[in-house]
């Protein structure tokens, strides 16, 4: 696969990802992560974007040189500021 291909596909599960969680609502349980609830995973699948963010961004070639605090500002539960949105 090409590049854009690859982003092409990111593109469209990224949508359906969000789709899915929007359906389901923000505080739905997981059942494959029991403690989970689905506002967890979005944050968790956000978490790895900007991990991978992280590591094109500054070209790492050792998972070392990825910054510690790569996350930046996450989003807050509702009714404590910004809210998560879907």
């Amino acid at each position: 696969m090409e590049l854009d291909d690859y982003l092409a596909v990111i593109a469209v599960e990224g949508e359906r990802f969000v789709a899915a969680a929007a359906e389901a609502g923000l505080d739905a349980p997981v059942p494959t992560c029991p403690e989970w609830v689905v506002r967890d995973v979005v944050l968790h699948n956000g978490e790895v974007h900007r991990w991978a963010t992280a590591v094109v961004r500054g070209r790492a070639t050792n998972l070392g040189q990825v910054p510690e605090d790569f996350l930046g500002p996450l989003p807050r539960r509702r009714g404590t500021g910004t809210q998560l949105r879907v």
